[in-house]
C-alpha cells in the first residue's frame, strides 16, 4: 500500500513547524521570498470601518485597510480580541457611520504584523460588489494574497513528491517555493501541513519564477479549496459541512 504524503513528510513537517500565530513581515522563505501584496502595505481606507460580531457575541470595531470582491483586511488595535480560528463571523461595513453592508458572513483566516500594525483578514461569503469596485484601487482587481510559511508536498505520478513551502495564498491560488522542476498546467494532489491540521488541495501551477537553485510557482486551486485554507486552524470548522464547502455556490471574483 502506498504511504501517504502526510506520513512520508511527517519528519520534515515537525522540523519546519512555525508556532507563531501572526506572520511577521519580512519573513525568510529561502533565497527567493514572495513579495507582500501591496494592498497590505497601504494605509487605512479613510472613513470605511467594520464592526465584527464574533461567535460568542463579542463586538470588535476596526478600520479597513483593503478590500476585494471576497476579501476584507482589518486594521485592529488589539489582535487578541479577534482571534483567527477559521470561525464564521458577521460583519457590518460602514462609511462615516452610514451602513453600506450589514450581516455579511465572513470566515476569519489570517493575521499578520505589517510595518508594526496588526492586520486581520476575512473571506466574505457573498461578494462585496460596488464597495470592492470603488475601493480596491486601480489595477488591483484580483484577490488579495496573504503571506504564510508552511510546508507542502505535491504528489507527482512517477517521481517522489516535490517538497516545498507555500509562501502566500489567496482564495483561489497560492505561491509554492521548491527546488524541483514542476510541469506547468498539470493538476497535482497536494498536502499542506499546518501545525494543527492537514489540508488536501489540488494545485495547478500556472507560471514559474527561477532563481539560481529554486523555483517559485504561481498555482491555482478551486475557491472551495481556498475555504479549506481559511479553516485550517481547527479540525472541525463550526458552521461548515464536511468536506468543507463555502456557503454560496458562486465564489468567482467579480471583474
Amino acid at each position: 500500500m502506498k504511504t501517504s504524503i502526510a506520513n512520508r513528510y511527517a519528519a520534515r513537517m515537525l522540523a519546519a513547524r512555525t508556532p507563531a500565530d501572526c506572520w511577521q513581515w519580512p519573513q525568510s522563505a529561502g533565497n527567493s521570498p514572495a513579495a507582500p501584496d501591496p494592498r497590505l502595505l497601504d494605509g487605512e481606507i479613510r472613513g470605511l470601518t467594520a464592526r465584527v460580531t464574533l461567535g460568542d457575541g463579542t463586538l470588535v470595531e476596526a478600520g479597513i485597510r483593503a478590500v476585494s470582491q471576497h476579501d476584507v483586511v482589518l486594521l485592529v488595535n488589539d489582535p487578541a480580541k479577534i482571534p483567527v480560528q477559521g470561525q464564521i463571523v458577521s460583519m457590518r461595513v460602514c462609511l462615516k457611520g452610514d451602513v453600506l453592508l450589514d450581516e455579511l458572513q465572513c470566515i476569519l483566516h489570517w493575521s499578520g504584523i505589517v510595518h508594526g500594525q496588526a492586520l486581520v483578514a476575512l473571506f466574505t461569503v457573498e461578494p462585496m460588489g460596488a464597495i470592492a469596485k470603488q475601493w480596491q484601487g486601480s489595477g488591483q482587481r484580483g484577490e488579495i494574497r496573504f503571506p504564510i510559511d508552511v510546508p507542502a508536498a505535491l504528489e507527482c505520478e512517477e517521481d517522489e513528491p516535490a517538497y516545498g513551502r507555500i509562501v502566500d495564498y489567496s482564495l483561489s491560488g497560492c505561491r509554492f517555493h521548491c527546488v524541483d522542476e514542476i510541469e506547468l498546467s498539470v493538476e497535482y494532489e497536494t498536502t499542506v501541513l499546518f501545525p494543527h491540521a492537514t489540508v488536501e488541495l489540488n494545485l495547478t501551477p500556472r507560471w514559474v519564477l527561477n532563481s539560481e537553485d529554486s523555483f517559485q510557482l504561481g498555482c491555482s486551486f478551486r475557491p472551495e479549496q481556498g475555504v479549506l485554507m481559511a479553516c485550517r486552524h481547527h479540525p472541525a470548522a463550526t458552521g461548515l459541512s464536511f468536506p468543507l464547502e463555502p456557503k454560496t455556490a458562486d465564489w468567482t471574483p467579480q471583474s
